[in-house]
């Protein structure tokens, strides 16, 4: 890896807490890191920007960079990273399936044993692989396949839905998840969103790192 440059202001109290997660998750993956408050690219490096504010010289150098944006949701535990664009212009690297979706990521989760099958309001998905049944909360009392029941998603190695929206929940808690309906929303814009928010523990691992930079 060779050198990337960091512009930031330390005055914004964000900017100062956060730049060293940025720094170690860049040194992780062997970048040579400069910092800096001009509000002019310095070099021919590869440009991050803390916040979308004081910059746009930078942006319409030539050069790429990587924009560090608030996530869509406002949680400031998470960011928006995304190469040479705000918002829709920037370019994520997500991932796409063959038909057109964004692939699911995954959170780190350490696996367990149990593959659970979730009800939907009124029908189950097929799946042979299940060990244990997780009633949806209208119908608590239902279980139409004879499995154990699960109380919750502990010790859970994967989770098997329909059309629940507990799909979503799942999936923003690291837990992979088999989703059988298409129309599921686990199957449209949170896969896209997924790959365009991280947490600060994740740069700080360097995870979207490696992500972003991989040609």
């Amino acid at each position: 890896m060779g050198g990337i440059t960091i512009h930031y202001n330390p005055q914004i109290p964000w900017h100062s807490k956060r730049i060293e997660a940025m720094e170690t998750g860049l040194k992780k993956l062997g970048f040579h890191v400069k910092k800096t408050n001009s509000p002019r690219r310095i070099d021919d490096d590869p440009a991050v920007l803390f916040g979308t504010s004081g910059y746009v010289n930078v942006e319409r150098s030539q050069g790429d960079y990587l924009l560090v944006d608030r996530a869509l949701w406002g949680d400031p535990e998470y960011v928006r990273l995304g190469w040479n664009g705000r918002n829709l212009r920037g370019d994520y690297k997500v991932p796409f399936d063959k038909a057109g979706r964004a692939a699911p990521r995954r959170k780190r989760h350490t696996p367990g044993e149990r593959v659970i099958l979730c009800g939907d309001y009124s029908h189950a998905p097929y799946a042979p692989e299940a060990t244990h049944w997780k009633p949806h909360p209208a119908q608590p009392n239902w279980n139409p396949t004879g499995l154990p029941v699960a109380e919750d998603f502990s010790d859970c190695a994967k989770a098997i839905c329909g059309s629940s929206t507990v799909a979503v929940e799942l999936m923003l808690k690291g837990i992979p998840v088999d989703v059988k309906d298409p129309a599921s929303m686990a199957n449209k814009t949170l896969g896209w969103l997924a790959w365009t928010q991280w947490s600060w523990d994740e740069i700080e691992q360097g995870e979207p790192i490696r992500h972003l930079f991989d040609d």
